[in-house]
């Protein structure tokens, strides 16, 4: 994977993401801090993923992962205010893609994808299990 456009040119430092990991309870991953010690954030490329639903294959690509940064779009901790009501307990939304959904990893460092368009839908569940690491995620990438 590479990153195509930058959200920020400050890494992230060990010192902050310890920091946002005691405001969120949890550690973060081991793979995914070395990827916000390295880049902090961007746009990849490649990007496009698949995964499963309950309607069989999909697919979606990243349009940026997010950030340890204070921009006010693509930060961790500005999305962890937007979302953090919406989507499961103990998810961090990492990043989006172009349409609004977001991707998602939980507190045991699985990737989801979260559908904004079935948020409301009685009875159907819009958050899909994309890869079981941030490493296998990235992988994925065509």
């Amino acid at each position: 994977m590479n990153i195509v456009e930058e959200v920020s040119s400050v890494r992230a430092s060990e010192s902050s993401i310890t920091s946002f990991e005691a405001e969120l309870g949890w550690s973060l991953p081991a793979d995914y801090r070395s990827f916000l010690v390295e880049t902090n954030g961007g746009r990849p490329e490649p990007s496009t993923f698949e995964f499963t639903t309950p309607s069989g294959q999909s697919d979606s690509l990243v349009d940026w992962l997010y950030s340890l940064s204070d921009d006010p779009y693509y930060s961790l901790r500005r999305n962890r205010e937007i979302f953090g009501s919406r989507i499961p307990d103990k998810t961090l939304s990492i990043g989006c893609d172009p349409f609004g959904n977001q991707i998602l990893m939980n507190r045991d460092g699985e990737i989801l994808f979260w559908d904004h368009e079935l948020e409301t839908t009685e009875g159907v569940v819009n958050v899909h299990r994309v890869a079981s690491s941030f490493t296998s995620f990235v992988e994925m990438f065509s």
